[in-house]
């Protein structure tokens, strides 16, 4: 009894150690990500340099499963997205988000379906966004 409760414990040891690695990485790149101040190069360059220490770092024998698919699916978005997080700074004053454009939109949709209903208006929001 005595081995398995050790073995449990030396697990949960390991398992605590990778996703405390994964916290630090996300704290990471919510620092690079939510740097006003610097420029979209900088930021993409500042994204995949932790990309590539994360390219290191799951071919290390202590990284675990969760750890290596947490570098895995990191590196696969910043491949396909990493640039376009950073769009927003090629234009002065441009909001980090689009959360207040769409939920403008949700309300304007949510009102004419109450005022004229729900086909009338869904056959208008259709014909003006065309």
């Amino acid at each position: 009894m005595r081995h398995v409760l050790e073995t449990l414990v030396a697990e949960g040891k390991g398992s605590a150690a990778e996703l405390g690695r994964i916290k630090v990485n996300l704290a990471i790149l919510k620092g690079i990500l939510n740097d006003l101040d610097i420029s979209a190069k900088q930021g993409l360059r500042r994204l995949r340099l932790l990309r590539d220490q994360l390219r290191k770092a799951r071919l290390r024998p202590q990284c675990g499963e969760t750890e290596r698919k947490f570098a895995e699916a990191m590196m696969k978005y910043v491949g396909t997205k990493g640039e376009l997080l950073f769009n927003y700074k090629l234009v002065p004053g441009a909001p980090t988000t689009n959360n207040a454009q769409e939920l403008k939109i949700k309300q304007l949709k949510h009102f004419l379906r109450r005022v004229i209903g729900h086909s009338a208006a869904s056959a208008f929001l259709l014909t003006e966004n065309a």
